[in-house]
Formats: C-alpha cells, sequence, structure tokens
C-alpha cells in the first residue's frame, strides 16, 4: 500500500491511516501554497517487510511541481531490492537532471527513509531532516540539516569552492539559495550539491520512533522552548497516532510561518532487538 500526499491544510488521506504504525502532520502555515510532498508505502525488500517514506520541500517559483516530482521518481525508481548506495546516487542524479531542465531557479530538498527490524537506511539533500527518536523522549539526528552555516562538513566543502555566503545564502548567476545540497537549481550547481548524504543507523530496544519532516517542523523543534515541549511529548506518547494528536495540540497556538510535513513512524519491538 503506499500514499502520496500533496494536500491543502484541513484535507486528510486516508490512506495512510491503514498503516498501524504511521502518522502524518501536515500545515500550509503562512504560505499561499504547500510546496511539501511526501510518499509513504510498506513493501517488502527480499521478502522483508519494510517502511518506505520520503519527504521533499520544494523552493523557487515552481516549488510545488518539483517537490512532487521527486517524490513520485524516486518511490517508483526504488525496485523490490534494497537499493545499493550506488543506486541511490544514481536515482537522485536522475531526478536532479530531469528537474534542472525544467526551470532554472526552481530546486526540492529530498529524504528518502527505508525503515526495517533492524536497521534504518537514509539519503538525502537539503534540510528536511530524519530523527530517530527515544523512549526517554532524546533523538538521533538520521538526515543532518544541509542549510547553509549549520554542517561544518558542508561549510568546508564551500569554502574550498569558493562559493559566495551572502546572510546565510549561497549566491552565484542572481540566484540564491539557503541550503548546500538540493535537486534542481542549475543557476547555482557550482556550488550546490545534489549528490544524497547516505547512512545506516542500527535500531536498539530503546528507539520508538523514526520522524521524517520538512525544516517547518525542525525549525520549531530547534527553539528552545519548542524543543523541551516536544521531547516532553516524544515521552508521553503511546503510538504514532497519539504522537501526532499531541504535536497538534502542542503546535495549534503557535504562529507557523513555513509548510510543515512530518511522517511519524512508530518502530515496532522486533524479537532481535528486545
Amino acid at each position: 500500500m503506499s500514499e502520496f500526499g500533496k494536500q491543502r491544510e484541513g484535507m486528510e488521506s486516508k490512506e495512510h491511516e491503514k498503516m498501524r504504525t504511521c502518522a502524518i502532520l501536515e500545515y500550509v502555515g503562512d504560505r499561499p501554497t504547500q510546496q511539501d510532498a511526501y510518499a509513504i508505502e510498506q513493501r517488502k525488500f527480499d521478502n522483508a517487510l519494510s517502511i518506505l517514506a520520503a519527504v521533499a520541500d520544494g523552493h523557487g517559483v515552481n516549488g510545488a511541481t518539483m517537490s512532487e516530482q521527486a517524490v513520485r521518481e524516486l518511490i517508483h525508481a526504488i525496485g523490490d531490492s534494497l537499493p545499493t548506495n550506488e543506486q541511490i546516487v544514481e536515482i537522485f542524479q536522475r531526478i536532479h537532471e530531469g528537474l534542472a531542465q525544467q526551470e532554472k531557479t526552481s530546486g526540492t530538498t529530498l529524504t528518502l527513509t527505508i525503515i526495517n527490524q533492524n536497521e534504518i537506511l537514509t539519503a538525502h539533500v537539503g534540510d528536511s531532516e530524519a530523527r530517530l527518536i527515544k523512549v526517554d523522549g532524546s533523538s538521533l539526528s538520521l538526515a543532518p540539516s544541509h542549510r547553509v552555516g549549520r554542517n561544518a562538513a558542508e561549510s568546508e566543502r564551500l569554502q574550498k569552492a569558493a562559493a559566495v555566503i551572502n546572510d546565510g545564502y549561497i549566491t552565484a548567476n542572481n540566484d540564491t539559495l539557503e541550503i548546500s545540497r538540493s535537486l534542481g537549481d542549475p543557476l547555482l550547481s557550482e556550488y550546490v550539491s545534489h549528490v544524497p548524504d547516505i547512512s545506516k543507523t542500527p535500531l536498539s530496544p530503546d528507539d520508538r520512533f523514526v520522524l521524517i519532516g520538512s525544516d517547518g517542523f525542525w525549525d520549531f523543534f530547534e527553539e528552545e522552548e519548542g524543543r523541551q515541549a516536544i521531547e516532553a511529548v516524544f515521552r508521553e506518547a503511546t503510538d504514532a497516532k497519539d504522537l501526532k494528536r499531541r504535536l497538534q495540540e502542542l503546535m495549534g497556538p503557535w504562529r507557523l510561518g513555513d509548510n510543515l510535513t512530518l511522517i511519524i513512524a512508530e518502530l515496532p519491538q522486533a524479537p532481535d532487538r528486545a
């Protein structure tokens, strides 16, 4: 079963409700349109059932089209076997080339997460992060942000490339971008990489949830008041749907300036992780 999402605030897709361990949280915020897109699917890789999820956050005049196309092409490109790192890089490359041909000043982030019983595979470009949530409410970053100034390795790469940074934005050819890796954005290709960071993280008995979301959620999470409140919610939630409800209640009074999309995947207690 699968679900592709690009919905207006107030609309709820029901397909993911069939997935006992997953929930989706979405807001348009103060933006005129929703430029986030997501997909979530239960799929067997080599006869082992896994959760396949992706989130993209588009930017530029055609950002909504970019994010939706990136997510659809990513999900369709992954076959029945767990992809290798080389195959993932090739898939991101093809998506990037297709987007770059369409619009010179638009692009998107893209984060892929594949969760099985024993580990999580993550590949991403941009600042749509993924985190592994522990039973005590603490978390581990699975896809560190590629936002300018937040990633030491990326800062070093940009410095070696002699990239021009103005107020936290890469600037070239009359275009600007706040992230150092993305798909599309051909005017900035001299400095902005489309090669994903890829990692595998083993799971342990104290892992509860995996969250994959656009920067609208993680910006809220990074604020000290927001982080403390959210970590308390992580500890108290009984399952994915309860976590979604608690986050909605928590974030309700806050004025969100950006689009927000969050996939919540609850981790089953696998016998070999107990």
